[in-house]
């Protein structure tokens, strides 16, 4: 997974060269106006790479760190243009293995991508994030305010969230509606 991501990284690295390079040779304005965008948009999906990264080393990390950074690089690249905010509520530090902060952000960056892609909200989208401990469990609840009307069938990406729950010996649960969905998360400390 290391190496993945780093080739990923490079490869991502490679075309906001070739882009950049583009936009420098460029005589036309505008067309340099719009290649920077897209530059400063492929940095900003890097940060999440970045943000996604399984944490080094051995030991306890503070998973409230790790997703918070994760959900801010995350507002940046797919977010703010879109009129969605997040709102982050932890209740304090929580320490868990590099293994549970990385998983747990795959699922969080899974379940935003989802309600970006299925739930028809152009802007005052909000989702919330709320990581609370209860007893010897870590629990984590995603909350959009999309409307979903139709029956959910559920997708490869929806396979995958459940997979990695799974193997942190954790479970998902969701509810959708017309006022949105909640996604909770629970898996042992």
């Amino acid at each position: 997974l290391n190496e993945m991501s780093h080739r990923f990284k490079n490869e991502l690295a490679s075309v906001i060269g070739v882009i950049s390079v583009a936009s420098m040779r460029s005589k036309d304005m505008e067309t340099r106006r719009i290649l920077k965008e897209v530059v400063d948009r492929l940095h900003d999906h890097a940060s999440i790479c970045s943000a996604l990264q399984m944490p080094r080393g051995s030991g306890a990390y503070d998973m409230s760190s790790y997703l918070r950074n994760l959900l801010v690089a995350i507002s940046r690249a797919k977010l703010e243009r879109k009129g969605v905010r997040v709102i982050y509520r932890e209740l304090s530090p929580i320490r868990c293995s590099a293994l549970q902060c990385w998983t747990l952000g795959l699922i969080v960056s899974e379940l935003i991508t989802n309600f970006l892609r299925h739930a028809p909200i152009e802007s005052d989208g909000i989702i919330g994030v709320d990581l609370v401990e209860e007893d010897d469990r870590i629990e984590c609840r995603v909350t959009d305010n999309g409307s979903c009307t139709l029956p959910i069938q559920e997708g490869n990406g929806l396979k995958i969230v459940r997979s990695l729950a799974g193997s942190i010996g954790g479970s998902i649960t969701q509810r959708f509606g017309p006022r949105g969905t909640l996604s909770m998360v629970s898996f042992p400390r």
